[in-house]
């Protein structure tokens, strides 16, 4: 996924195309800053099936008191507003998955249960403590261990192992992500198998924050 510099664009870093959104097929690094291209090659008739990957950092979290352990730090009002908005989104984009895996940190937590509401998700959510505080090999190792017949899953938990994921997963260079709170990236990958994954292997389908969701 080349990176190439460019000028600061404001509210105009929506990522993806072809979506109910209306969003173009540009796609841009989370500050809208950088210009990420995703461009892929013909798939042949005899790809393997199509997995798709959400990537998604939790919303805005309460600052840390004293006494308090980072773990235990809970969503801000508007952290809960963004996870239940930008899991509207998720349903908006047909993307609703298979599977929400999270880190059980309370922001995390609290993150994956008000998207999965807003999308109204009908499964139950899997809570994984290697997801916290993790670089982004969690995120693959934790992606490998999925059930092959879940087609889509999404992940909550931190940064910078969200940007790490992404970078790895796309064979992107270190820094190419710029995540905020909430924010949601797409991603593609041609297996079968969930522990076929690869890094390298994925494609980016979009990504989006928070504040140009609200802006929609």
């Amino acid at each position: 996924v080349p990176v190439r510099s460019g000028p600061r664009r404001g509210h105009h870093d929506q990522l993806g195309g072809g979506t109910p959104f209306g969003l173009t097929h540009r796609a841009f690094d989370g500050f809208g800053e950088r210009p990420v291209r995703a461009q892929h090659g013909a798939m042949s008739v005899h790809s393997p099936h199509m997995k798709t990957i959400l990537l998604m950092r939790h919303a805005k979290a309460e600052p840390g008191v004293p006494g308090q352990s980072d773990f235990d730090r809970p969503l801000a009002p508007r952290g809960t507003d963004d996870a239940l908005r930008m899991g509207r989104a998720i349903a908006k984009l047909g993307s609703v998955p298979d599977v929400i895996v999270s880190s059980p940190a309370a922001r995390a937590k609290q993150t994956a249960e008000a998207a999965a509401r807003a999308m109204k998700f009908a499964g139950a959510l899997r809570f994984e403590r290697a997801l916290y505080d993790a670089p982004g090999e969690a995120w693959l190792a934790a992606l490998k261990a999925l059930p092959a017949a879940a087609d889509a899953v999404v992940m909550v938990a931190h940064s910078p192992g969200i940007e790490e994921a992404a970078a790895l997963l796309c064979g992107a260079s270190p820094g190419a992500f710029a995540v905020p709170t909430g924010g949601l990236i797409a991603l593609d990958v041609a297996v079968e198998r969930w522990r076929d994954l690869e890094e390298g292997g994925a494609s980016l389908r979009w990504f989006l924050r928070p504040k140009l969701v609200g802006l929609l």
